[in-house]
């Protein structure tokens, strides 16, 4: 999927690694991780926000190359499963 910087930042990330945590962020040691969780103490259960993607800070994002912009906001994806196919069949 290509997204614009603030977009990603709003996606969760699949390799994020997490142990459960309690409302004051107390963890249990030689607990099971999880790459999604509820906090304990949480009244909107969902994603917590650590398991969002970290976009240009992860050291598996790619940009989209320049010549791919349409003149909008530079993009780019996470490059752990390679170049994402658009619409057409294209790179």
């Amino acid at each position: 999927m290509i997204l614009e910087i603030g977009e990603a930042y709003q996606t969760w990330c699949p390799m994020t690694r997490m142990e459960k945590a309690t409302s004051r962020g107390f963890v249990n040691g030689g607990q099971v991780v999880f790459n999604r969780v509820e906090i304990e103490g949480d009244s909107k259960p969902g994603l917590p926000s650590a398991s969002f993607c970290v976009a240009d800070r992860c050291a598996m994002w790619r940009w989209l190359p320049s010549e791919d912009l349409d003149g909008s906001e530079a993009r780019g994806y996470c490059g752990l499963a390679g170049l994402p196919l658009v619409a057409g069949g294209g790179a």
